[in-house]
């Protein structure tokens, strides 16, 4: 946890260049985050206008949603935009800089680290640590903005069942974190065994005039076999976890019980006149929402 926040302190300096760029993006997403999260409002309350058979209300609701969603269109496009651009010049200049360095090492440093091993840091690491920092301005600010809007809206419709979904939402969202962090434990294992057979392979190929001089090739493959059954092992822990996990936790813990539980909880407060119809359609609109957020800023 130490060396990720390190790391991102890091990213966060590298991006200093790009500072203006950022807080444009920054800007835009905060424009555009209300009417993003007004849409599901609207929908519900279209609904329980039709309930009423109150044509004007269903239309003022639909005039309502249609404009929030060209707005939240048009927005996005430019939040994309804003972001992706940063995060290419970053990629730019981090590939140039790191290249540099690794021209300036000296002649032992070469002689003790793969050439595949090199171009794995120069290509996907790179990217990876650029789409962190985008995750790190974009989607932390993105995740608490929704976070406190949805809430403020629940519990102003009704503090009861907006009480029942802050506790059971958060509980389902921390088990997604543990698991994400596991997931993501194991794939830098898998991502290391890739670029460990992807440069035994360009090692091996570069050097073919020495491998048929030594009749070496079963060797070879032999080395290449193994450490391609290692990423396949890797990769098969990963396929059995993500059955074991989006079976229980996704659609059992998360579709069925938390829904099941605002369902039922709403239910009996709309049948005791304690809520209105669309009130919990709303929250059941928001729920998923709600927890998306909550994982994502855990």
């Amino acid at each position: 946890k130490d060396d990720n926040s390190v790391n991102i302190k890091r990213l966060i300096k590298r991006a200093r260049p790009q500072a203006w760029y950022l807080a444009a993006g920054c800007a835009v997403l905060l424009v555009r985050l209300p009417f993003s999260l007004a849409m599901p409002h609207f929908v519900s309350e279209v609904i329980g206008a039709l309930l009423k058979k109150d044509v004007d209300t269903v239309k003022f609701n639909i005039a309502c949603f249609a404009v929030s969603g060209c707005i939240d269109s048009f927005l996005d496009y430019w939040n994309i935009w804003v972001f992706g651009y940063v995060q290419q010049r970053l990629m730019r200049s981090m590939r140039v800089d790191l290249y540099r360095n690794i021209l300036n090492q000296e002649l032992a440093f070469f002689e003790h680290t793969k050439t595949g091993e090199l171009t794995s840091r120069l290509s996907s690491d790179i990217s990876e640590m650029a789409d962190k920092l985008t995750w790190v301005f974009r989607f932390t600010l993105e995740s608490f903005v929704r976070i406190v809007g949805i809430t403020g809206y629940l519990f102003s419709r009704s503090w009861r069942l907006a009480a029942l979904a802050c506790c059971i939402i958060p509980v389902v969202a921390v088990i997604n974190t543990y698991y994400s962090k596991w997931m993501g434990g194991v794939q830098r294992e898998v991502q290391s065994a890739l670029a460990s057979f992807g440069s035994l392979a360009a090692e091996v190929l570069g050097s073919m005039r020495t491998v048929y001089s030594f009749a070496n090739e079963h060797y070879e493959v032999e080395r290449y076999r193994q450490a391609v059954d290692t990423h396949y092992r890797l990769c098969m822990k990963l396929t059995v976890m993500s059955g074991v996990y989006y079976s229980t936790c996704s659609t059992l813990l998360s579709n069925t019980f938390s829904q099941g539980a605002i369902l039922v909880y709403g239910s009996h407060l709309v049948l005791s006149n304690a809520m209105k119809p669309e009130t919990l359609l709303a929250f059941m609109l928001y729920r998923g929402q709600l927890q998306e957020q909550f994982g994502q800023a855990l």
